[in-house]
């Protein structure tokens, strides 16, 4: 029994003995040995994620340096090189300029209303009635004139000056008024059958029953004109300006209005030019030109 003892003794012995002899590394590789296990595989990628909402907008810039200035422009034309060698007459004084930049002068004594001719001053004089056919009155001077129930049938008023004057019923078929100056006049019934208005201005006249078939006011100045009952029949109003214009019952058949300003026109009981009436148009013509 003793020797049973013994050996049991001296085998835990020999097993210590055996513990004590093993390195570290020998255990750790033990260790890993025992704790390795298979590579797991990996798999596809996923799809990118959506994309951001933009940032916020960064600060302005500073401003840059200001550059040099450019060079000076030309001098302009004084009044005094304007009116060097024009004066008036004593007693007159200046009242505006014509077509040429020449000044227009008041008359201290009344003007020769007799007359005719190119650049005439018949600023005032009473025409009423006269018998001016064929007349050359070319860039004339007939501020405020009284022209009611003239004859000017053919007359050459091209440029004339005609502000304020009284043309009612005078006869103008025929006429060359080309870029004549005809604001605030009055020519209510005036007859204008084949007249020429080309680019004149016409600003706040009457015109009112005047007849104006187959006449020419291609880029004429119509601005605040009194219309109504007009006759316009086959005119020409390309590049007219009818702006506050007042075509209340007037007749615009076939005329021509191509390109023409129309801002605030009165369209009322109208013959648009296409022969349709603007009250069944809703109240304008505008969409009925030609």
């Amino acid at each position: 029994m003793k020797r049973y003892y013994f050996l049991a003794i001296l085998a835990i012995f020999a097993t210590l003995l055996v513990a004590c002899n093993t390195t570290p590394e020998d255990s750790a590789g033990s260790r890993l040995l025992l704790s390795e296990e298979p590579q797991a595989v990996v798999g596809p990628s996923g799809q990118d994620g959506a994309i951001g909402a933009p940032g916020t907008e960064g600060l302005q810039g500073i401003q840059g340096v200001t550059g040099p200035p450019g060079p000076r422009g030309p001098s302009g034309i004084s009044a005094a090189d304007i009116l060097a060698g024009q004066r008036c007459s004593t007693g007159d004084f200046i009242t505006g300029f014509d077509r040429n930049g020449d000044i227009i002068c008041s008359q201290a004594d009344s003007p020769d209303c007799n007359a005719r001719g190119y650049g005439v001053n018949l600023q005032g004089c009473d025409l009423a009635g006269e018998d001016l056919r064929d007349a050359n009155l070319r860039d004339a001077i007939l501020i405020g004139a009284n022209l009611e129930r003239a004859e000017l049938n053919r007359a050459d008023l091209s440029g004339a000056i005609l502000t304020g004057a009284n043309l009612r019923r005078a006869n103008l078929i025929d006429a060359d008024l080309t870029d004549a100056d005809l604001s605030g006049a009055n020519l209510r019934s005036a007859g204008l059958t084949h007249a020429n208005l080309s680019g004149a201005n016409l600003t706040g006249a009457d015109l009112s029953d005047a007849v104006l078939i187959a006449t020419r006011l291609n880029g004429a100045n119509l601005t605040l004109v009194d219309l109504r009952f007009a006759d316009l029949t086959d005119a020409d109003l390309n590049r007219a300006v009818l702006k506050f214009a007042d075509l209340s019952d007037a007749d615009l058949e076939n005329a021509s209005m191509t390109s023409a300003a129309l801002g605030w026109v009165i369209w009322n009981d109208t013959i648009c030019p296409d022969g349709t009436n603007s009250d069944r148009q809703g109240n304008t013509c505008e969409g009925n030109l030609r």
